[in-house]
């Protein structure tokens, strides 16, 4: 493919991402199955163009005074990474299948010095209609937040101790040529220095580890659970939470995971046997008629409840663009129901921990104090968060609770 053809392809993919509201890898996936004329090179050349715009959004679209249309932030991706507009009108006409000729108006925006915006929003990349509470949950640091939020996450992985330790994992893919390094925010993190096809791996295909972003991890591990008891993961998901459960409670007891979309919860099950942990079992809705699912069984409920996301703006650039107002707020109905079920489900004297792969406190401190207000026998008992530039990793809130 000419480098024409690469971002005429590129604003074809960033059409479906934004206009459609879809996942980027997902979108990007398919558009190499249908197109397989597309060699590695060329896929490679594209997702990083796509990733480009999704991180740089508005700097992209300020470039172009203003314009989001994904022709115009791929225009302006090109003056961004520096290119002159004589060099970008000749990759934009290279060929048949390139993106075409520049518009006048396209060739007087590329030519104009390019200006820094005073918005934080333009300059950090992030929706202005968010600003506000973006603002009010990260205070100072906002600009230190959203300029980390611009960086590629680090892949981190945790080592599973139904089958090994962290330093045998660690010397397993070292064997095989991948570098980690041992991280002092859990026990069972490691942090590879370079990103690699980890399926490939032995130390992978052996259940020895899985990946999972090490503030994930503490926040987990914040749920105080033993080997024997009850405990129900509510928005299990995939069961990336579901299975480190599962290895601190030594695969002894019973953990029922729940979610309510059943096609990623039923990706939990290969996961599980990978792992050894057979102790999970797959419920399904947490919210339908189920045996196992009664009032007050369970010694501990994880809910990791569904929410924005913006804690992993680094690893999903585009659902910072595919947020909107109605959205944040049905995460947050999506979150108090999730809690009100956690309690029904909990017996007095077990504990529940609130989860959001979240930087806002509408989805985090002001959610736990609204769980307080509503459930007068729910104590909070402690409460933290983890982000890209205080602790290098995505960012959460967890808030651990005893009902009493």
């Amino acid at each position: 493919m000419t480098p024409g053809a690469r971002l005429k392809a590129a604003i074809t993919i960033l059409d479906d991402i934004l206009n459609r509201r879809r996942a980027a890898d997902v979108t990007l996936n398919e558009w190499a199955r249908a197109n397989r004329y597309a060699g590695s090179s060329d896929r490679r050349a594209i997702e990083a163009r796509v990733y480009h715009v999704l991180r740089r959004r508005n700097e992209c679209a300020n470039l172009m005074g203003s314009k989001a249309e994904p022709r115009a932030l791929v225009l302006g991706s090109l003056r961004l990474d520096g290119l002159t507009p004589d060099a970008i009108a000749a990759q934009c006409a290279d060929g048949p299948h390139a993106v075409g000729e520049l518009s006048r108006c396209e060739t007087m925006l590329l030519a104009e010095p390019a200006s820094q915006s005073r918005d934080p929003w333009v300059r950090f990349n992030y929706p202005a209609w968010l600003h506000s509470e973006l603002a009010r949950s990260l205070g100072d640091t906002l600009d230190a937040e959203m300029e980390a939020m611009q960086a590629r996450a680090a892949l981190d992985l945790r080592i599973n101790r139904l089958k090994t330790t962290r330093p045998v994992a660690k010397a397993a893919l070292a064997r095989e040529g991948v570098e980690a390094e041992e991280l002092a925010l859990t026990p069972d993190a490691l942090r590879l220095a370079d990103a690699v096809k980890l399926d490939a791996h032995d130390a992978f295909a052996q259940g020895w580890v899985e990946v999972q972003d090490a503030g994930s991890q503490a926040a987990t591990a914040l749920l105080p659970v033993t080997a024997g008891q009850r405990v129900i993961d509510l928005c299990a998901g995939a069961g990336g939470k579901t299975l480190a459960l599962a290895a601190r409670m030594h695969n002894k007891g019973q953990l029922l995971a729940c979610d309510v979309d059943a096609q990623r919860l039923g990706r939990l099950a290969p996961r599980a046997v990978r792992a050894g942990a057979t102790m999970i079992e797959l419920v399904g809705d947490p919210y339908a008629d189920h045996p196992q699912l009664q009032e007050g069984i369970a010694d501990a409920v994880l809910v990791d409840a569904p929410c924005s996301g913006s804690g992993t703006w680094r690893r999903n650039p585009e659902a910072r663009w595919t947020l909107d107002d109605s959205r944040l707020q049905a995460h947050q109905a999506a979150q108090l129901q999730a809690l009100d079920r956690a309690v029904e489900l909990c017996r007095s004297g077990g504990h529940i921990l609130f989860v959001t792969c979240s930087l806002l406190r509408c989805e985090g401190e002001d959610q736990a104090e609204a769980a307080q207000i509503r459930v007068p026998h729910l104590r909070l008992l402690t409460s933290q968060r983890w982000s890209p530039a205080q602790t290098q990793t995505d960012g959460f809130y967890a808030a651990l609770f005893r009902k009493t």
